[in-house]
């Protein structure tokens, strides 16, 4: 009896002792270690201490006891199979289940690969015999080379575009470099009227708007028109016209060295004191510039004025000509020419270059526009504006009508 109640309680202990030490060896995390599992032994029943059973059987043999049954393996169903498992959607389900950071982390460890395996070759080839005694010294020719054809393509651009008030040297040609990089101005854009100025109102009015496109004007100093040139005689019709304008006013002209480019004569203004300073010596005043108002071009047939700048505007605007790169006159300008080098300004703040005339209407457009500068340099004692300038024709005023310049 005790032994038939032996294998009764061992027969219900047998199948969980299977069950689990399945589920501790496969259900754990690999990553954490799997604690030692202790063999389930039979419960401890004591002695038992009852009187043999004459009527009961005798014992078996321990051998012919059979061993417990070995635990029968648990087989878990896989999961079944989404779109978001197949091979190639894994990149995405990983990338929606474990985010950007495992792709990053392979990114940038491919990177710091190629990084490294570039360095390394970079490194073998900079220490290399030819390339520090062949290819470095190749590159400093070459670029030198390039650099020297740059500066020479640029000086003889220079000296190509006639004599001008800056040396025609290397010398003369850097200092236009610094100038060209110094003040930057828009040539087409017209100045403001200051409000003080007298006269306030310019004296062109209705000009005729110039035919054709805009030739190319090139330079800073000089400053020359590149195409559409006019003919060797212009320079000469032109200087006839400032000739005239001076002996017309002598007490208020004059033809003498240009100011801007001493190698032209151009028409001045007379000082009312020969003795009065010039240039540089009378910066930031009236003749800082020695009172010049129009000189002619013998290259291209221009000219550079000085007008009014309203009248600049007016001129701009009928497309008649430009202003010089460097007519400026901020308060940076001047302290850099009149304070850091002790000199004046390059060139006025209202000068303008205009294009050269190809016809006659083109020489009495010019005309129209010397006597406008004539205006402005004498403070409108020559070439007065009046009632009659630009008489109105059939004005109509409330009571009459004012009579037209044909019956005046």
């Amino acid at each position: 009896m005790a032994f038939k109640k032996l294998l009764e309680n061992y027969s219900k202990i047998a199948p969980s002792y299977s069950l689990v030490n399945y589920f501790c060896s496969h259900l754990q995390p690999p990553s954490a270690a799997a604690p030692v599992q202790q063999p389930m032994m039979a419960p401890d029943l004591g002695p038992v201490c009852m009187a043999p059973d004459p009527m009961a059987p005798p014992p078996l043999p321990a051998a012919a006891i059979s061993p417990p049954p070995a635990p029968v393996p648990v087989s878990v169903p896989a999961p079944a199979c989404t779109p978001a498992c197949t091979p190639a959607s894994a990149p995405l389900a990983s990338l929606w289940h474990d985010g950007p950071t495992p792709i990053l982390h392979g990114l940038s460890s491919k990177s710091s690969q190629l990084y490294d395996t570039v360095s390394l070759q970079f490194s073998n080839l900079t220490h290399s015999y030819y390339f520090t005694h062949y290819l470095i010294p190749l590159l400093v020719i070459y670029l030198l080379y390039r650099l020297f054809c740059l500066v020479n393509n640029n000086f003889q651009a220079y000296l190509d575009l006639g004599r001008g008030g800056t040396p025609s040297t290397f010398r003369g040609w850097i200092r236009t470099v610094r100038l060209k990089y110094t003040a930057r101005l828009d040539v087409l854009e017209p100045p403001r009227v200051p409000p003080f100025l007298e006269p306030y109102r310019g004296r062109l009015y209705n000009l005729a708007p110039r035919e054709g496109p805009r030739p190319t004007v090139k330079g800073v100093a000089p400053q020359r028109q590149v195409d559409q040139k006019a003919s060797p005689s212009t320079f000469f019709r032109l200087s006839n016209m400032l000739r005239q304008e001076a002996e017309a006013h002598p007490k208020h002209l004059r033809i003498d060295t240009s100011f801007l480019e001493g190698h032209l004569q151009a028409l001045r203004k007379v000082p009312a004191d020969w003795s009065q300073p010039m240039g540089k010596d009378a910066i930031n005043g009236p003749w800082e510039f020695g009172g010049e108002i129009a000189h002619p071009h013998r290259l291209d047939g221009s000219m550079h004025v000085v007008l009014h700048p309203e009248d600049v505007r007016t001129v701009l605007e009928a497309g008649w000509g430009e202003r010089h790169p460097l007519a400026i006159a901020t308060p940076f300008w001047k302290f850099v020419n009149h304070f850091c080098e002790g000199n004046r300004c390059p060139v006025p703040e209202y000068l303008v270059i205009l294009y050269a005339p190809l016809t006659a209407q083109h020489y009495a457009v010019f005309e129209e526009i010397v006597r406008a500068a004539v205006w402005f340099a004498t403070d409108g004692q020559v070439y007065a504006v009046d009632e009659n300038t630009y008489p109105i024709e059939g004005r109509f005023l409330p009571g009459r009508m004012l009579p037209s310049a044909s019956a005046a």
